[in-house]
């Protein structure tokens, strides 16, 4: 009894944050900040680990983006390193790379 008053309540609420598709929304979401890059990472230098390809290139880029210079340390994929090099430099900051497997004491 009581699970069927709740069925009909949950029913009736109209949820505004429910799922919808993209093309339903009149107002499209602001991924990124209008004054975006405001700088917030300028004579910073961030270590990114993993940074050749994936979300440790988008960090690396973002950080970029930022203001920051970027040390890259990735395992073996040469190629990818340096694509991720080119992105960083390209937004005026300095990008170092270094192939080293972290995972060995030895390294670090």
């Amino acid at each position: 009894m009581i699970n069927q008053s709740l069925d009909k309540n949950f029913q009736s609420n109209s949820n505004p944050y429910q799922a919808r598709s993209k093309s339903s929304i009149q107002v499209s979401p602001e991924v990124l900040s209008k004054e975006y890059p405001n700088g917030k990472l300028a004579r910073k230098t961030a270590i990114i680990t993993d940074a050749d390809s994936g979300i440790g290139q988008a960090v690396a880029i973002l950080f970029a983006k930022e203001g920051a210079d970027v040390v890259v340390s990735y395992l073996c994929e040469d190629e990818d390193a340096k694509v991720t090099q080119q992105h960083v430099e390209s937004y005026g900051c300095r990008c170092v790379l270094v192939a080293s497997d972290l995972s060995s004491e030895d390294n670090c």
